[in-house]
């Protein structure tokens, strides 16, 4: 057998070869839109921020799904170690560790990452407090002001921890991941309000932190599996539109600019059923407080 014809033998092969995994995946992309979905929601710019332009293709872009999660009591949602994810939690999920060693001793499994399913929550209890944690950090740099015998406060402070709560109402992501499993239909039994709660696949890493003088056993949420979303040529276009609309001299407008509506189908992945632009939301007026050299 000549070099020409093994040739011809290893592209076809290779064309059979990918035709198959095309193939399996349309096939399973189809049935994950086609089923129930699990979850079904409008999100907005605050949870899907557009992250770049496909270098190969320009029919579509990708929306990144923004997370969040609460740490200890004064974390507002930056963390991606929730207070939750710990203890009896990561033996739940399959990790081997052993919580309260010496420091200095040899640590088991440092680093292991499981693939799980996250439970993420959407513009509820986590949310709330995360407001509840922004006016309470107000609250605090308020009392210092007025405490003559204490530490006073400067407007500085003041001033970013009404900037924090400003953002908390109309710019942070409202999605909060609050629980984990490794049986799907478990975690669908518990939080059973496909508007309200989303059920995808993560990554969840086991690492050590130290604390008096020992190490104790901490889960760090790594991601989303997927972590974006892709906008069809026809969002792409919806979304341009929106992008390129300018905003009224004088009117403040909300921060998010469209809003799409995503299904998380029975595989739990999530696709874009449509796009559209967000209704504009009139802000207060800054109050002479809100002003950094306000005292």
């Amino acid at each position: 057998m000549n070099r020409a014809v093994i040739t011809r033998i290893i592209f076809a092969v290779a064309f059979v070869v990918l035709a198959a995994v095309n193939w399996m995946v349309l096939s399973r992309v189809a049935e994950n839109r086609k089923s129930e979905p699990v979850a079904h929601m409008w999100l907005s710019e605050r949870e899907l921020s557009k992250v770049k332009w496909l270098a190969l293709e320009n029919s579509g872009v990708d929306l990144r799904i923004n997370w969040r999660s609460l740490g200890g009591r004064d974390n507002r949602g930056t963390s991606r170690s929730p207070s939750w994810l710990r203890g009896k939690k990561l033996e739940e999920l399959g990790f081997v560790f052993v919580d309260g060693k010496p420091t200095g001793d040899a640590l088991l499994n440092q680093g292991v990452e499981r693939e799980v399913y996250l439970v993420m929550e959407y513009n509820g209890p986590a949310y709330h407090e995360a407001i509840r944690r922004a006016e309470r950090g107000l609250a605090e740099l308020e009392e210092k002001q007025h405490d003559i015998a204490g530490e006073r406060s400067t407007p500085t402070d003041r001033y970013q921890a009404r900037k924090r709560i400003r953002q908390e109402m109309g710019e942070l992501s409202r999605l909060f991941v609050i629980d984990a499993g490794l049986e799907p239909k478990e975690l669908q039994e518990s939080y059973n309000n496909p508007e309200r709660y989303i059920i995808t696949r993560g990554l969840i890493r086991l690492y050590y932190q130290s604390e008096n003088k020992r190490y104790w056993a901490r889960g760090r949420i790594q991601g989303l599996k997927p972590a974006k979303m892709h906008l069809s040529l026809r969002q792409r276009q919806q979304l341009d539109h929106i992008l390129r609309g300018k905003k009224k001299k004088n009117a403040v407008v909300h921060l998010s600019r469209y809003e799409a509506e995503v299904i998380y189908g029975s595989h739990y992945e999530p696709f874009i059923q449509q796009i559209r632009k967000m209704k504009p939301i009139e802000q207060p007026q800054e109050s002479k407080a809100a002003n950094p050299g306000a005292s």
